[in-house]
């Protein structure tokens, strides 16, 4: 197998709107951590490279423009390109017209638009700096706890496992379910905040270390962090690691062609309540957050979530007007029998994920949330009734039952 890797910051030159958060208002404050563009290249019969970007989302604008610079720069297929953001909410905004957190005026669309220029050149810059070899490929995975939890409910389904794959010394990816949102809303420092620290803990060992994550629309650490600080972050970051690096002995050697698939599915669109429900609702939720601003800290994110999500859904109605289907492509990476990856455009909720595992006929199964472009929260059957992720979520819910068979079948293959 040759293998390479390699990262480059790609911190903005400029203060910029933040992404993540709706109610946070102003432009970024100066950095805590630096962000990061991440890039791991294997091949074996045939070549793939994934970009890990410390970003809240790789839009379908931006999945295009990063994945035709690259096959510009290596002269491989754009197919064999996978782009994915770590899903942190403490970098800047990336998107400017249907996606972006919070309203952008027209300096703001200047500085978003400049910022996805360099964003694009740096990650040029650094795959054209890649120098595979023959290198032995690992795999294995550990499950781990305190880390993470079931946002919507406490006791809800969660996957606590992370697969692991790396070769020694060069680069690991790290494949877990979480939200990596420690830091609040409050916070107006640039910071790969969990994802971010994470990483940083495991290039220690490795010239390279990416958080590729999984299916987390309803994962995140808000029933397990005790505080929304650094010093926080990094409890969390170091609890993971330490669960995590003494399972790597254990990992076997993968072998195998790689092999890359696409599967599109055309999903018609949610319908919509009328305007009037809209503002109703956001009255409601909005008394709602208020009531709960003296509640522990789990309740009082869930209500603001909810207020949160009622607003952006407002803010996007007038922009789904004559759209009735989207178009949303899954891709498959496999090496031999050892292992398979698939990538979705969205925030699958992670009922997904474990189907997809229990279903595989592969060794170990990496499902990789917020890739290759994003459509937004895509909730599990009823699981998803009256939350925040229900909300705003824009795939019809009889469109379900057909993103969990299409992952099924792909890691049946």
């Amino acid at each position: 197998m040759l293998v390479a890797s390699g990262k480059v910051e790609i911190m903005p030159e400029k203060p910029m709107p933040m992404a993540g958060y709706a109610l946070r208002k102003g432009k970024s404050e100066g950095t805590l951590d630096p962000l990061y563009a991440r890039a791991l290249y294997l091949e074996e019969e045939r070549p793939a490279v994934l970009i890990s970007l410390d970003l809240v989302r790789v839009d379908n604008e931006l999945y295009h423009e990063i994945s035709k610079e690259v096959s510009r720069v290596l002269g491989l297929p754009r197919k064999n390109v996978f782009v994915s953001a770590t899903h942190i909410h403490s970098g800047p905004e990336v998107s400017t017209s249907f996606w972006n957190s919070v309203e952008l005026d027209d300096d703001d669309v200047k500085l978003v638009s400049e910022y996805r220029a360099f964003l694009v050149e740096r990650i040029g810059a650094l795959v054209e700096e890649l120098q595979p070899k023959p290198r032995e490929l690992y795999a294995g995975s550990t499950e781990v706890k305190g880390v993470s939890s079931n946002r919507v409910s406490e006791d809800g389904p969660l996957d606590r496992e992370c697969v692991f794959l790396f070769s020694r010394g060069e680069a690991i990816a790290l494949n877990f379910a979480c939200h990596p949102t420690v830091l609040p809303a409050e916070n107006k420092k640039f910071s790969g905040d969990l994802a971010g620290a994470i990483t940083n803990l495991f290039e220690s060992k490795f010239r390279t270390a990416m958080f590729l994550n999984g299916a987390a629309g309803n994962v995140s650490t808000r029933f397990t962090r005790k505080a929304q600080t650094p010093d926080e972050v990094m409890r969390l970051a170091r609890l993971f690691y330490e669960q995590v690096a003494p399972s790597l002995e254990k990992a076997h050697q993968v072998s195998g062609a790689v092999n890359v698939k696409w599967r599109n599915l055309k999903l018609k669109l949610r319908e919509f309540p009328p305007i009037e429900t809209i503002e109703r609702l956001e009255e409601e939720a909005f008394k709602q957050w208020k009531s709960s601003l003296n509640a522990p800290l789990p309740v009082r994110r869930m209500c603001e979530s909810n207020y949160l999500g009622v607003k952006i859904l407002k803010r996007r109605l007038s922009l789904l007007e004559g759209i009735r289907s989207i178009d949303f492509r899954i891709a498959k990476m496999s090496i031999g029998r050892d292992i398979v990856a698939l990538f979705v455009p969205a925030e699958l909720f992670v009922e997904y994920q474990i189907a997809a595992k229990r279903a595989s006929a592969y060794i170990h199964t990496i499902l990789v949330g917020y890739s290759n472009g994003y459509w937004g929260y895509v909730p599990y059957g009823k699981t998803g009734d009256s939350t925040y992720e229900m909300a705003v979520s824009l795939i019809h819910p009889d469109e379900y039952g057909r993103i969990r068979e299409t992952l099924v079948e792909l890691v049946r293959e």
